[in-house]
């Protein structure tokens, strides 16, 4: 649905579509490396507009990893309402951020992992909103593992802090290796390997 303006007139963009293309541009070019002018080119807007919609560089960039990681969470989450084993769902889970990782040519990777790290010398927001993604998908994954302890799935001593810090590390390779031109064939079959060592 199309915003309007004060007067009720429809403005001249999606909003959906110019945030989109906007994260396109720090995907593939780094937070640092997309200048003003060029995310605002790709927005399809002047720079008084996207500053009077969306606020600053900086606020765009925010916004964006809130929405990329709320859906990252709810995947995550999920997990729990699936039926079946852990570990298949787990290797499903794994299997869909594969192939959205590899997806384009060259592959993006994941956009939390793969643009904000090298960004946290430069912003402290950066480093902040890092730093509790970080902590949020440690206690998504430890909410999986804590219903399948208390489901008799995992045994009850099984370490849920432990366990969801390892699961976060497989999905951070994951993203820097796909990142790298892994194939998704050998990531699929990396994650199902590891899996089974851990399950």
């Amino acid at each position: 649905m199309k915003h309007k303006s004060k007067g009720g007139r429809p403005r001249e963009f999606d909003p959906d579509e110019a945030l989109n293309a906007a994260t396109a541009v720090f995907w593939q070019h780094s937070y640092s490396g997309s200048q003003v002018d060029k995310v605002v080119a790709a927005m399809g807007m002047s720079k008084p507009s996207v500053y009077a919609a969306f606020g600053s560089k900086i606020d765009i960039y925010i916004s964006e990893l809130d929405t990329f990681c709320d859906g990252l969470l709810t995947a995550i989450r999920d997990i729990a309402e699936e039926d079946g084993a852990l570990r298949p769902k787990l290797i499903k889970f794994f299997q869909r951020e594969i192939e959205f990782y590899c997806q384009e040519n060259p592959p993006r990777g994941c956009f939390l992992f793969c643009t904000a790290p090298a960004e946290t010398s430069n912003d402290p927001r950066i480093r902040q909103k890092l730093a509790e993604m970080i902590q949020k998908i440690d206690s998504s994954f430890a909410q999986i593992i804590r219903h399948a302890i208390v489901s008799g799935e995992l045994p009850a001593d099984a370490d849920e802090v432990t366990v969801a810090r390892n699961l976060q590390s497989l999905l951070q390779a994951v993203a820097i290796r796909s990142r790298a031109g892994e194939s998704a064939k050998s990531l699929r079959d990396s994650i199902s390997a590891q899996l089974k060592y851990m399950f």
